[in-house]
């Protein structure tokens, strides 16, 4: 009985014919995927709000209340890291996109040498004052 109503036969109703019409799950993706490329496309940095009390008051500080939100968020290990002094950082494949060219042709084509280890060769060969550090996908520099 279904099968012969003029509600579901697609030529006598626009909204099942199939269309060039963009849909909401259509439009959805297509914003997804250009919010997702906008932010690959970015370099994120990050603002650590601390909230001195929790009323929101003027000239009132709560010690354990600031204490706690700075443990919560990794504060104090944030700043150990930057104050040992490796404030760049670089992944592999960035680095030797850039840098490839200090090595030999051999050198970079080697294909049993993994590109950690052409990374390290760069930084052996012309920094020789050893202030990086090698990561297990990125390479961190001293200023």
């Amino acid at each position: 009985m279904l099968r012969n109503s003029r509600l579901l036969q697609t030529d006598s109703c626009p909204q099942l014919q199939k269309s060039s019409k963009r849909t909401v799950g259509s439009q959805f993706r297509k914003s997804l995927s250009t919010l997702m490329n906008t932010l690959n496309s970015t370099n994120p940095h990050y603002v650590r709000c601390i909230k001195p009390n929790d009323e929101k008051l003027p000239f009132t500080f709560n010690n354990a209340r600031t204490m706690q939100q700075i443990a919560a968020c990794s504060l104090l290990e944030t700043l150990k890291i930057s104050a040992a002094g490796h404030p760049t950082r670089w992944k592999y494949e960035s680095f030797f996109d850039r840098y490839f060219l200090l090595l030999t042709m051999k050198e970079r084509n080697e294909q049993s040498t993994t590109l950690s280890d052409k990374c390290r060769q760069i930084c052996e060969r012309f920094l020789n004052n050893g202030n990086f550090e090698f990561g297990s996908t990125k390479i961190f520099f001293r200023t």
